[in-house]
């Protein structure tokens, strides 16, 4: 059972996201974690440009999540909204790629918790109802290797993190997930998939 739940984690074992624009990487993505240009966003063109280099990415990932395009578009429209407006009160507190990512991750979070509610569970509401019960930093490295399909270094470069401190937390953020699938279920068994 712990098995199929994990692969009822949205995008897991199927065909990953393939956005057209490169990810998170330090040195040739717009506006990248290390130039610190997202900090003169009172252009516009400037903050026009690091929206086009990643729309269509953060675009796939929500509808990945929440399997509703329409509903996928408003919340990746709010994601980029709320990071200008955090950049423009210098609350950043990673980079904006990361803040973009948590934004987006925790209001795809709270629309499928409203429907959670209403509709009789499947392994997909159950993956997350477990997934919702982590902390948003788990959540969030458990989404963007699993359903967004990142490897480890491109969440490294997305969180501004060593790739050794991105084994270490998706290690735990697996243990955690397993840990709330037992308490969920009320079973016992593996501990899942080992880190990858």
């Amino acid at each position: 059972m712990q098995e199929s739940l994990w692969n009822a984690i949205p995008c897991h074992g199927q065909s990953r996201i393939e956005p057209s624009m490169p990810r998170c990487s330090r040195e040739g993505s717009p506006l990248g974690p290390q130039d610190g240009q997202w900090r003169s966003w009172d252009a516009p063109q400037a903050f026009e440009a690091w929206v086009l280099a990643y729309q269509a990415e953060v675009f796939s990932f929500v509808c990945g999540l929440i399997g509703n395009p329409n509903e996928a578009d408003g919340v990746a429209a709010g994601a980029f909204a709320q990071v200008h407006a955090l950049a423009h009160r210098g609350q950043i507190k990673d980079t904006p790629l990361a803040e973009l990512y948590r934004i987006a991750t925790r209001e795809s979070a709270r629309r499928l918790s409203r429907r959670l509610r209403t509709h009789p569970d499947d392994r997909r509401q159950l993956a997350w109802r477990i997934l919702m019960r982590l902390d948003e930093n788990e959540r969030l490295l458990l989404l963007l290797r699993e359903a967004a399909g990142y490897s480890v270094p491109q969440i490294a470069a997305c969180l501004s993190t060593s790739e050794e401190q991105v084994r270490s937390r998706l290690l735990e953020a697996r243990q955690s997930f397993w840990a709330a699938c037992k308490g969920l279920e009320g079973g016992s068994g593996d501990n899942g998939p080992d880190a990858r």
